[in-house]
């Protein structure tokens, strides 16, 4: 049933600074603007009731994460098993060439406490392996003058070294390519029996251990990225132009490019997706024209 699960808290700062670089020195001379934002936060239990503390698996007391509250409890991955050094795993038995290999960490004693490596893969397994609140964030805008022209460039990014989509769907790479879609580039690297060194898991798992195997951090990536939100460039007509008909105030033409580039590391489709989202912020370019009357 639902409840309250006891109190959260947020806390962090932003930052934002504007600053005038070059004023101008006569009207229509060149002048530069900058503003800068930087913010910085953490999601966290304050409290928890109970009821909530006494369904609290023992991996998430062990590792003293339960005040987080969004972090990635997950298994440990040790790379893919490519079956040309040998056998499966001991902790592992019958592991498929192409499954990703998990590390045995813990088992649970009589008691139900974690006790150390137990020769199997089980829920005691898991452990914390990131937390999914960015590190911080952050904007840069520049603006340009020159006589009747402007530019705009507004750039933005995010710190965020332990996140994924593919946890708990497995959106990312292996959907794609197994029924037949346009996959990922880190595809082209699968195991296969005609690629026995290839470094990214099969798309026919196992499910003895895909369960385990799904929520591994293999799947975690660096979702860093700075990205070119907009760049406007505008061109206001004259005076001299403006002056020689009655029907306008002021006539100002834009040309807008948005999602421009992204320079990340991130393999995924988009650094900004989460869960389900499969649609990537789209490129795209505006043409605009602003008159008043």
């Amino acid at each position: 049933m639902y409840g309250n699960a006891g109190k959260t808290r947020s806390t962090g700062y932003e930052i934002n600074v504007e600053s005038q670089n070059i004023r101008p020195s006569s009207p229509g001379g060149f002048e530069w603007s900058t503003t800068v934002n930087f913010s910085h936060y953490r999601n966290y239990w304050v409290e928890r009731s109970p009821e909530a503390l006494r369904v609290l698996a023992r991996y998430e007391v062990a590792t003293g994460r339960e005040a987080l509250f969004n972090p990635y409890f997950g298994y440990l991955s040790e790379g893919v098993f490519t079956g040309q050094y040998g056998e499966a795993p001991g902790h592992m038995p019958n592991l498929l060439p192409g499954g990703v290999i998990v590390k045995d960490i813990n088992g649970y004693n009589d008691q139900g406490d974690l006790v150390g490596p137990d020769g199997q893969i089980t829920d005691a397994d898991r452990t914390y392996i990131g937390n999914q609140d960015p590190k911080f964030s952050f904007g840069l805008g520049n603006t340009f003058r020159y006589k009747d022209f402007d530019l705009s460039i507004f750039l933005s990014g995010l710190k965020q070294k332990k996140w994924s989509p593919l946890l708990g769907g497995r959106v990312f790479e292996s959907t794609m390519d197994a029924y037949g879609f346009n996959a990922m580039p880190g595809s082209a690297n699968r195991w296969t029996v005609n690629n026995p060194t290839g470094t990214f898991p099969t798309s026919l798992y196992d499910e003895t251990y895909s369960g385990y195997q799904n929520a591994s951090n293999y799947w975690l990536a660096d979702a860093t990225f700075l990205r070119a939100r907009n760049i406007t460039l505008g061109y206001t007509l004259p005076e001299r132009v403006m002056s020689r008909q009655k029907l306008f105030a002021n006539v100002r033409l834009s040309f807008d490019a948005q999602n421009l580039f992204t320079i990340t590391n991130y393999p995924g489709l988009d650094p900004e997706l989460n869960g389900d989202n499969f649609y990537p912020l789209v490129k795209s370019f505006v043409f605009g024209i602003n008159a008043n009357f």
